[in-house]
């Protein structure tokens, strides 16, 4: 993914290598910029698709994150890139409603685990149904395969966990 730059014996970039690298920059921004419309679109449709379960695009991340082990709200907020105190709003209201439970963290007394009840598991369930849903709105008439897929979010991985500077997943 690394590109080196073209040099004259001068050390100053070739006219060609700069144009290239303009159009390069260009072809990002162009990228980048439908990588925050598809998002704004996919915020969109989650919140019309979870509206019947009085869930919000935020909650709906948060549940389906918190699948796995229970974390802290500090390690769900760096996990979905977001600032902690907005991912304490979220799980706090999904803890009012018993979609999440607040465990002992045997590893820090004042910062609680925060997993899934059964209610959430279930809310899980029913979310999964409406990602069905999600996933026909925004491939509908493309011809995308599985393979298509994977090789998309691979490469959408990569230019996240570039741009983050880790190796985090």
């Amino acid at each position: 993914m690394t590109r080196k730059r073209k040099t004259s014996r001068n050390r100053q970039p070739s006219q060609s290598a700069a144009a290239e690298d303009e159009e390069f920059f260009d072809a990002f921004q162009e990228f980048v910029g439908e990588v925050m419309l598809l998002n704004g679109r996919f915020l969109s449709v989650a919140a019309e698709l979870g509206d019947e379960l009085g869930i919000s695009p935020p909650q709906w991340q948060a549940v389906v994150v918190a699948k796995g082990q229970p974390r802290t709200v500090s390690q769900y907020a760096r996990r979905l890139g977001i600032q902690r105190q907005s991912m304490q709003y979220t799980i706090s209201g999904l803890v009012e409603r018993g979609f999440m439970e607040l465990l002992p963290n045997p590893d820090h007394r004042r910062s609680p685990l925060i997993r899934l009840t059964d209610a959430g598991a279930n809310l899980v369930t029913q979310l999964q149904h409406r990602e069905i849903e999600l996933c026909r709105r925004f491939t509908r008439g493309l011809d995308l395969t599985g393979a298509d897929m994977n090789r998309l979010r691979a490469e959408l991985h990569a230019l996240r966990m570039v741009g983050a500077g880790s190796d985090e997943t």
